[in-house]
């Protein structure tokens, strides 16, 4: 099950509360790539009144993605009821340009390996946070350095607007999390499975 994080779920809740309070209003909401989005069904004679988008709003990083709102009072009114800071939100579709893409990538990357830290079998998982160079990786330590040698578990860049990964020897893998919150594939690099950052941008 994809984790939901905080502001995420706050988009859902305001967004499953637009649905709430209207008939023949139906909310949608993909938690796998945190986006969500409101429908209205057709009511009546369907060629006059198709169904319609009502918003649609994704969620990367820290950020809110708004690409439709023709809701009343704006879905922007809303989320800075609830707490949000304006300079995290991004009208897309009222031509407000995108956050930085390099940014958006290194703050998901950044959470993401933060998340490795603990110890388990013996076992230390080390984040290392170089935010200046955006790379991150995780160390394991191994309680006793007599008899097995640290390790590089994971170890990931970001360049050139994608995530390049060089290193994943974790269970969960990590192309697997940052599809989750809501990068999209093809701003990802398998270095260690072959893939190179123009054959990526090839596909683009």
């Amino acid at each position: 099950m994809p984790t939901e994080y905080p502001l995420a779920a706050t988009v859902r809740n305001v967004v499953e509360g637009i649905a709430a309070r209207q008939t023949s209003i139906y909310a949608i909401s993909d938690a796998a790539r945190q986006t969500y989005a409101v429908f209205a069904l057709p009511t009546g004679n369907r060629a006059a009144n198709p169904a319609r988008a009502l918003v649609i709003v994704r969620v990367i990083a820290e950020y809110i993605l708004i690409d439709e709102d023709v809701s009343s009072p704006p879905l922007i009114d809303k989320l800075i009821e609830r707490g949000i800071s304006r300079d995290k939100i991004a009208l897309l579709h009222k031509g407000q340009p995108m956050p930085s893409l390099t940014a958006m990538l290194s703050q998901v990357l950044r959470r993401e390996i933060s998340q490795y830290n603990g110890s388990a079998d013996g076992i230390t998982l080390l984040p290392v946070i170089d935010d200046k160079n955006r790379t991150y990786t995780v160390i394991a330590i191994p309680r006793n350095l007599q008899e097995n040698s640290t390790a590089v578990v994971l170890l990931a860049q970001v360049a050139d607007d994608r995530v390049i990964i060089i290193e994943d020897g974790a269970d969960a893998t990590l192309l697997d999390r940052l599809i989750n919150n809501g990068i999209p594939r093809e701003r990802i690099v398998l270095a260690y499975a072959g893939e190179t950052l123009s054959l990526a941008t090839a596909t683009t």
